[in-house]
């Protein structure tokens, strides 16, 4: 008895991706129609306050971190339809 097979396996595969892209950055509204009066320019210099325990003009030395990890960064949206059409050979199949 003679038994022979033979298999043979191709694999075709192709990958595409498509995206648009939209990005705003709003920091707030821009009066430019002109209108304002610009503030008088003081000739005299301010002279900052001082507060114990502050810096010299009542800002403070510390840092509040506290929201720095609130909200997102960059929001992602991925949607994938993935239909590659593949099968597997079944083992002991002739």
């Amino acid at each position: 008895v003679d038994q022979g097979t033979s298999i043979e396996q191709m694999l075709d595969a192709d990958a595409y991706a498509t995206s648009t892209q939209a990005s705003g950055i709003d920091q707030g509204g821009m009066d430019t129609d002109g209108d304002e009066v610009p503030a008088p320019v003081p000739s005299v210099v301010p002279v900052p306050s001082v507060v114990p325990g502050t810096g010299t003009d009542g800002t403070g030395t510390s840092v509040d971190t506290g929201g720095l990890l609130d909200g997102n960064l960059l929001n992602v949206n991925v949607n994938v339809d993935l239909d590659a059409d593949l099968a597997a050979p079944i083992s002991g199949a002739v």
